[in-house]
């Protein structure tokens, strides 16, 4: 009880100093941007935990099979990996309503819970449905974050810094991944999953600082609480005003409540139609590229590749941490420019980029004793790739109107986990088939993506919301009732 009334009291005396300190505006205009950056990092633990998610299985399933304490065998390991991709398209399917009905911090919150639940449950596991629970619950969270943090933060932030403010869930999950690997293989399963609980307790904690998003609270007709956190994240200056003045004209008149003709007539508009086949080809490059199916099946691409015999356990090992830090080191960089880049062109770049290097994978299957040239190869396609990773969940947030933001995200999630899957599927056929066979399939559907997405995924940095979405179709403005 003492601890707890310290925290406590320690919470109430940091809440005093931050948050009254920033109404006061003590620390200038930067304050605000200090208030984007602190939501930034809570929306960032979240998908670090999602991240833990993603790579645990890895290093988990070794050692649960190697644990004599268990009862269950090796056999239940496939589920036990399968059952968190199937349970995160529900949790896609559910935090549309939940993000629209109940608002974008609230949903940061109740993500927290499965996923703490989640972690405890597999770490006191001694039988089978214990472990699936945990595992089940942690994959629902997964699912939505995503779709939460990237609507959350594409909402407080400022268009001059939301490019970089997008890249850091990425960046957090890559981190979240390789902290999983590293950890899981050098310490005890039950205490590294105790671990996983923490990045979830801290966003917790740093939310006791943060406001609601205030597009939601203005798309709810709370127009004063809309106005004052929009002010509390992004201050008075003119710019800011102006774009306040421009949400709020648009709400007028707008209830919260609307009926089946206009949500038919929302969903039948190309502000929402046209986003959504955007977000076909960008997680069809996101997936279909393989980077993200790579680690899956790290031992038998080595081996396909290198031509490795023999116990290489050691050798699948550091490859994965080697994909890992690449994919770290990538999504750093794309954060350090984000701010000034244009990420479409990134983005297509990467795209073309990564599907020459495919197709140069492919050449190589044919030639025998060139292991220098495939490792190049290896290393130039994770840094496209995972460029291509980092930057496909970033446009998401920027796309849809307010009215159906959480609906459009969640549906991006489903399509995202539904191809997922599909690669995760085919990969293993595609590579008993032959690595240039993979290699060539993953070529095309990447080839394609990036030549459709040069010509109807529009420019988003640094551009207002509504702008975004004006550039659709000016004609389904008067559907589109209310602002981005």
């Amino acid at each position: 009880m003492t601890i707890i009334k310290t925290i406590v009291v320690f919470m109430k005396i940091l809440k005093t100093h931050i948050i009254e300190g920033f109404k006061k505006n003590e620390i200038g205009n930067s304050a605000y941007l200090y208030k984007q950056v602190l939501a930034t990092i809570a929306s960032s633990f979240l998908c670090l935990s999602a991240g833990l998610t993603n790579g645990i299985s890895a290093v988990l399933l070794p050692m649960l099979v190697s644990d004599s304490t268990l009862s269950w065998g090796p056999g239940f390991g496939p589920w036990i990996a399968a059952i968190a991709p199937i349970s995160s398209i529900l949790g896609c399917i559910c935090v549309g309503t939940l993000l629209d009905g109940y608002g974008r911090r609230t949903v940061h919150i109740i993500l927290a819970f499965p996923f703490i639940a989640g972690w405890m449950f597999m770490a006191f596991a001694d039988d089978f449905p214990t472990m699936m629970v945990g595992r089940c619950l942690t994959g629902l969270s997964y699912g939505a974050v995503r779709p939460a943090t990237i609507i959350y933060l594409g909402e407080i932030s400022d268009p001059k810094y939301r490019g970089i403010i997008l890249l850091c869930p990425s960046l957090a999950l890559n981190i979240g991944v390789l902290l999983s690997h590293v950890i899981g293989s050098f310490i005890y399963w039950r205490t590294t999953l105790l671990i996983c609980v923490a990045p979830s307790a801290m966003m917790f904690a740093l939310l006791f600082f943060l406001k609601e998003s205030p597009y939601w609270l203005i798309a709810q007709g709370r127009v004063d609480e809309g106005v004052e956190c929009f002010r509390w994240f992004r201050g008075s200056e003119a710019t800011a005003e102006s774009e306040l003045q421009n949400v709020v004209e648009k709400q007028k008149g707008i209830t919260s409540r609307f009926s089946v003709k206009e949500v038919l007539e929302t969903f039948c508009s190309s502000a929402f139609i046209k986003p959504t086949v955007t977000v076909v080809f960008i997680f069809l490059a996101v997936q279909m590229c393989g980077i993200n199916a790579f680690p899956f099946y790290a031992y038998d691409l080595l081996k396909t590749m290198f031509g490795t015999t023999g116990e290489s356990h050691i050798a699948t090992f550091f490859l994965m941490v080697a994909v890992d830090l690449i994919r770290v080191a990538v999504s750093i960089v794309i954060c350090l420019f984000g701010r000034k880049m244009r990420r479409k062109l990134v983005f297509v770049v990467a795209a073309y980029g990564t599907t020459v290097i495919l197709a140069g994978l492919v050449i190589c299957g044919f030639y025998q004793k060139l292991y220098a040239l495939p490792l190049i190869l290896l290393v130039l396609y994770t840094c496209a790739a995972s460029a291509i990773a980092s930057l496909g969940w970033t446009f998401i947030a920027e796309l849809y109107p307010t009215k159906v933001r959480g609906l459009g995200s969640s549906l991006s999630g489903v399509i995202c986990f539904i191809l997922l899957s599909i690669c995760i599927k085919m990969t293993p056929d595609l590579l008993w088939s032959g690595g240039s066979v993979m290699y060539g399939t993953f070529a095309c559907l990447t080839g394609l993506s990036a030549v459709v997405l040069t010509f109807i995924l529009p420019e988003t940095n640094g551009r207002r919301l509504q702008d975004i979405e004006d550039s659709y179709d000016k004609r389904d403005k008067d559907i589109i009732v209310t602002a981005l």
